[in-house]
């Protein structure tokens, strides 16, 4: 059973306009487990779907149409997941370069403060947990940066001193 697209759904799917998704091997590896549980689950959804359409009168049918739904947000999460695959750029981490790249880890002094961050891509970023991403503003200011280097960085008003301290 097709189930037909609606623009919405086909401009949230290309939303980050198309280009390569950085991401950890262990990030690719949960992903490919999510893509098999959501294709798991295809075969009952659309079960589902075909069993409360036997009810009739689709229009006031809310187990029919509560199942399409849930049949849609799961075709719509394969196919995002499947794109995100498609273009995934796989973090080497350390790289043996001396400077910050995606995949470096990096020891800060943030105005007096010591931080560690590990660059990764937007779709892994979890700045409690000290991954930032190379699009941040403190990422992008520091990527390509060597050890020692000092950046000012400007955020809300306040600019913040940043010193490079170790990079592996």
């Amino acid at each position: 059973m097709r189930v037909p697209k609606r623009k919405s759904e086909e401009n949230r799917k290309y939303g980050d306009k198309g280009g390569p998704v950085h991401m950890t091997q262990d990030a690719y590896d949960q992903m490919q487990r999510k893509l098999e549980r959501l294709k798991a689950a295809l075969p009952s959804l659309q079960a589902e779907v075909a069993r409360t359409g036997a009810f009739g009168d689709f229009s006031e049918n809310f187990e029919y149409q509560d199942a399409k739904r849930k049949l849609r947000g799961t075709l719509r999460g394969v196919d995002v997941t499947e794109d995100k695959l498609s273009r995934a750029v796989i973090i080497q981490p350390g790289s043996g370069d001396d400077s910050v790249q995606l995949g470096s880890t990096v020891e800060l002094e943030i105005n007096g403060r010591m931080k560690t961050f590990f660059i990764v891509g937007p779709h892994e970023s979890d700045p409690p947990a000290g991954r930032i991403s190379h699009e941040s503003p403190l990422g992008a200011a520091i990527l390509g940066r060597a050890q020692g280097e000092e950046v000012e960085l400007e955020a809300g008003g306040n600019t913040q001193d940043i010193r490079i301290i170790a990079i592996s």
